[in-house]
């Protein structure tokens, strides 16, 4: 079964920012003699970039994962797509499934 997944270019640097912030917050966090305060509001902080970040995404949707179809597996022109992952044509014009 194959999970197909679709996200946004801006997604994949939000995700990416966060996680360089998170660990440059977790060396400061270890690194520095901080006060609790100062911690809670560095984790504060990561938690609401995540948050905003996800319902962000949510209300754009911006990333989609889904199941495709069986029906996909059969084109408009009859082609079947065998378990090696050729396709076997009537015209003999393409060896690869049209998504390649």
């Amino acid at each position: 079964m194959r999970i197909h997944v679709h996200m946004h270019h801006w997604v994949k640097v939000w995700i990416l920012v966060g996680i360089i912030c998170g660990a440059v917050a977790v060396a400061n966090i270890f690194s520095r003699h901080l006060t609790d305060t100062q911690v809670d509001w560095i984790l504060a902080v990561g938690v609401l970039n995540w948050v905003v970040g996800g319902l962000i995404c949510y209300l754009w949707d911006a990333v989609e994962i889904y199941i495709p179809s069986r029906s996909r597996r059969l084109s408009p022109r009859g082609e079947s797509r065998y378990g090696s992952g050729l396709v076997a044509h009537d015209h003999h014009e393409h060896m690869l499934p049209p998504w390649y």
